[in-house]
């Protein structure tokens, strides 16, 4: 994907405050494909994201910012993972693992990286790879196990725009706000 036409419209960036123009120094290492300003395609996604940040930071609301990508440009340097593949697991865990940083190593150097989020499904896989539960970490057979048990179909996506220059190619076009609360029958927090 580093055409144009092959990005989704509009991409959603959930937070605890409207971001108009994002800041990388702001952005935590540590993440999916390690420190840059994630955006996904699904609505729902950035909403569910921004409530969790906004109770993370003890805030009344959540905002969601909405981008479109304006000019992907040829000088951009973007990878994307299709589906969950090895190497977006030996991405995703070298990010998340000082330990296995050298996992991550080959796309260091990427402006984009887009591929499926690790969500809280992911998560547990990935912590019981950490804890040894498939085998000896870095082993291929415990990364084949932990890869076996991904629900690709169910997990979204995500566009990490790793650089200032790629951060060019996107523009802010508006956000709306996200409450805490759910306003139904159980009136439950979300």
């Amino acid at each position: 994907m580093n055409k144009l036409n092959e990005f989704p419209k509009n991409i959603y960036h959930g937070s605890y405050c409207v971001v108009e123009e994002p800041d990388l120094s702001k952005c935590n290492d540590g993440k999916d494909f390690g420190k840059g300003f994630y955006l996904t395609s699904d609505k729902k996604q950035a909403e569910k994201f921004a409530k969790r940040v906004a109770i993370k930071h003890k805030t009344s609301c959540g905002y969601v910012s909405i981008f479109e990508v304006v000019d992907i440009g040829d000088v951009l340097k973007i990878h994307e993972f299709v589906g969950t593949t090895e190497d977006w697991f030996k991405c995703v865990v070298g990010n998340r693992n000082l330990t296995c940083r050298n996992l991550a190593e080959k796309w260091k150097n990427m402006d984009v990286l887009i591929g499926k989020i690790a969500d809280d499904h992911t998560d547990l896989i990935i912590n019981a790879y950490f804890a040894s539960a498939y085998g000896e970490v870095g082993s291929e057979k415990a990364m084949k196990t932990a890869i076996d048990n991904f629900l690709t179909a169910k997990l979204n996506d995500q566009f990490c725009f790793k650089t200032n220059e790629s951060l060019k190619a996107i523009r802010f076009v508006g956000s709306f706000k996200v409450d805490l609360w759910q306003r139904n029958k159980k009136n439950i927090a979300c």
